[in-house]
């Protein structure tokens, strides 16, 4: 008989009865507990959509002007990455996700059509190569400043500042809505402290810069062009270096913008869509190479680059492209041809015959001061020194500040992984670069090839 319990009745051991009902109602309270944590993780870790109304204004902009884009995929905010682009539903392979007609390519053609600013610059451009001195090279300094820029991209900066101007008057105004505003990571932007830890590329992006300075000021005279501050142009450059793609114009290669396409990141050997241009109807077109899950992520590749082109053009590191480093051995030896080593990542590691030059010139040094004449012995004190020489090279590599922090201690990690590797093959043994395995592997493969 069951026994209702109350506070005179229970005074003994708990009936099994009443035992089970108290172990039901725990479990369900530990249930709901459970499941309470696992929704909460599960809004935390999803992927906040990139503002669906302007994604899906794009999206119906780009099908007016005769395109199309899969609404199995959408744009989410990335965090640090900016923006990706995301499968909300199961992709199966070789299918179609945008297609983007000539009509809602932005050539060089199509913005001179749409901006009154950029056809103006670009008309600027030509008289400045029509007036040019018959034999004017390089730096001549009667030589017009405009013509130390890519025409194709200088008209697209005017372009895309112009038609920002315009607001929702604008025909692009769809797709403007859904660029980045701003990319800190992308060097162009860079001031002088965070240009340093680009090595040997800090003097191409100076150059990029003040080339563009340079032309600005030239074109500031042309009605609408002088409005803009140093700040917009080079949100409009940095647009140009890293959304830009290659397409056909009257059978010309070209660059260009294509709309939707720009938002796929890369992901190299493990991209899961491939995109190109068909010539024979005139569209990009971005297509799946397998098939993709929900939640996924879709990606595409821009290539085969060095690691340092990633991030002067992107403005991210790629960490299976090949690092490259400059390995500098002597300077005040006029007698050998070759005073640094160019390191890569990815064989052939050194060039055969640069290496071959630096040996030379380590035995002469060896019997010149030593009296050395064992060769076999020369080759071993050269490659410890050469070790050494890399991991003096390793403490100096400069670091990244500011925007250029975590991109330059991407790249950073790179070369000491090539460094260690230079060190290793002189003996030195240092620690590998966890993640960078496959490049100490490719150096020291290299150099013991090139000894060889």
């Amino acid at each position: 008989e069951h026994v209702p319990c109350s506070p005179g009745r229970f005074t003994g051991t708990m009936r099994s009865h009443d035992l089970h009902v108290v172990v039901g109602l725990v479990a369900v309270v530990a249930l709901v507990i459970i499941c309470t944590q696992v929704l909460a993780f599960a809004r935390i870790e999803e992927p906040a959509l990139f503002g669906t109304d302007e994604w899906n204004r794009v999206v119906d902009w780009l099908q007016s002007r005769g395109g199309m884009v899969d609404r199995r995929v959408a744009l989410v905010d990335a965090g640090v990455r900016g923006r990706d682009v995301l499968a909300t539903a199961d992709i199966p392979n070789s299918t179609t996700l945008v297609r983007i007609p000539a009509s809602a390519v932005v050539t060089s053609e199509v913005a001179r059509a749409s901006s009154e600013v950029a056809r103006s610059v670009y008309e600027r451009w030509l008289q400045a190569f029509d007036d040019q001195p018959q034999f004017s090279f390089g730096s001549d300094s009667t030589r017009s400043p405009l013509l130390e820029v890519n025409q194709e991209q200088l008209v697209a900066v005017y372009f895309l500042l112009d038609e920002k101007t315009k607001g929702a008057a604008s025909p692009w105004a769809a797709w403007l809505a859904v660029l980045p505003t701003s990319y800190p990571s992308v060097p162009f932007g860079w001031g002088a402290d965070e240009l340093r830890c680009l090595g040997d590329e800090e003097r191409k992006v100076r150059s990029s810069q003040q080339r563009i300075r340079e032309a600005v000021q030239a074109l500031q005279n042309i009605p609408g062009a002088g409005r803009y501050s140093w700040a917009d142009f080079v949100w409009a450059f940095s647009t140009v270096l890293s959304r830009s793609h290659g397409v056909t114009e009257h059978g010309a290669s070209i660059i260009g913008f294509c709309p939707v396409a720009d938002m796929f990141n890369h992901a190299g050997d493990q991209a899961s869509a491939t995109w190109w241009y068909n010539e024979e109807v005139a569209e990009f077109v971005v297509q799946t190479t397998r098939a993709i899950s929900a939640g996924e992520v879709v990606t595409v590749s821009y290539g085969s680059k060095r690691a340092i082109d990633f991030l002067v053009d992107y403005g991210f590191v790629d960490s299976a492209a090949p690092v490259e480093v400059t390995l500098r051995l002597w300077s005040d030896d006029q007698m050998c041809p070759v005073d640094q080593l160019r390191l890569s990542s990815k064989a052939p590691v050194v060039d055969a015959q640069d290496w071959q030059q630096v040996m030379s010139c380590a035995r002469r040094h060896a019997q010149e001061r030593d009296g050395e004449t064992d060769l076999a012995e020369v080759e071993r004190t050269a490659r410890r020194w050469i070790g050494r020489v890399a991991e003096s090279a390793t403490a100096g590599l400069p670091q990244g500040r500011g925007d250029a922090e975590v991109p330059c201690a991407q790249l950073t990690k790179g070369k000491v992984a090539v460094l260690n590797a230079v060190a290793q093959f002189g003996g030195l043994r240092p620690e590998p670069v966890p993640g960078y395995e496959r490049h100490t592997e490719l150096v020291v493969q290299g150099l013991v090839e090139s000894v060889a």
